[in-house]
């Protein structure tokens, strides 16, 4: 029959235990600071971060991805949390995180998202992936950076060389606008880009080049002619001043014969004016912008091709 244990022994286990209750509870005080200085931290982050558990659900995202992309965390905790990837997107994570090798944590993608409001921001992505002691994934941590302007100026700066270079292969002035209106379209993302002249001796606007995802539609307008109280362009001739209208709908009937001459309905315009010297001579104008509005980035732009 085994010995009872002594007085002292059982007091030593006790001790024993005692210790090791601390050393458990100042591990886990220790842990759960760390934690706290962890949220702490992202949440004072100026990036966009969002954190997934096991299951890829969300568990935590900071301020700063509210701010860009509209979701709140009480949105979007314990659920998928996709809301602001692209459905033509949806795979594409998980694919890359499914090729990442076994012993690698990080994963850095630029791709696309979407805000609340209906906005495509271009983004890059930093993933890190926490693996558990076989090497398996049990949650994520991704950091976006929000690079859609910065890609904007990158465009625009291509967009100006290109137009600088071919300056002198377009001894045609017609040809050449068409080509700066096309590129003017593309870059803005709109249905429509032109170069508008003021006749002074008829007091008339016509368009001398113009850009539009509708042939048809295109020499329809280059053969038309507008009074000055017709467009927009009017105002801009008479006041020198760039003109940014992101809502026409309001005033449906003021320029309802422009519409109907031209064939089509102008949503929103962006229009500059052209000098010669220190006369006006026209209007550089871009319409019907397919994606968001038009901003002080896209008129910083319009008005450095008016001056080329």
């Amino acid at each position: 029959m085994a010995n009872e244990p002594t007085y002292e022994e059982l007091a030593r286990k006790i001790k024993d235990l005692d210790h090791k209750l601390l050393t458990a509870k100042t591990a886990s005080q220790e842990t759960e600071e760390a934690a706290k200085n962890h949220k702490r931290f992202l949440k004072f982050l100026p990036y966009p971060v969002i954190v997934r558990d096991a299951k890829g659900l969300v568990s935590y995202l900071n301020p700063a991805f509210t701010r860009t992309f509209g979701w709140t965390l009480a949105e979007l905790k314990g659920k998928k949390g996709d809301q602001y990837v692209p459905g033509s997107l949806e795979n594409e994570l998980i694919g890359r995180l499914k090729a990442l090798p076994a012993k690698k944590s990080v994963l850095q993608l630029s791709t696309i998202r979407l805000t609340k409001d209906g906005r495509t921001l271009d983004v890059k992505l930093r993933v890190g992936v926490d693996r558990d002691e076989n090497n398996n994934p049990e949650g994520m941590i991704i950091v976006l950076r929000d690079v859609t302007m910065e890609n904007r100026r990158k465009r625009n700066r291509s967009a100006m060389n290109r137009i600088s270079r071919v300056l002198p292969q377009y001894p045609d002035l017609r040809k050449l606008l068409t080509y700066i209106n096309t590129e003017i379209k593309e870059l803005l993302g709109t249905e429509s880009a032109n170069t508008i002249l003021l006749d002074e001796t008829q007091k008339e606007f016509y368009f001398l080049s113009t850009a539009n995802d509708d042939p048809h539609t295109r020499e329809r307008i280059e053969k038309a002619r507008f009074s000055v109280d017709e467009l927009l362009s009017g105002q801009v001739v008479k006041t020198g001043i760039p003109m940014i209208v992101n809502d026409l709908s309001k005033n449906p009937d003021q320029y309802q014969s422009r519409d109907q001459k031209i064939g089509y309905t102008v949503k929103n315009a962006l229009l500059v004016p052209l000098r010669n010297k220190d006369r006006i001579i026209g209007i550089l104008a871009a319409d019907n912008k397919k994606t968001g509005e038009f901003d002080d980035t896209d008129l910083e732009t319009l008005e450095t091709i008016a001056a080329t």
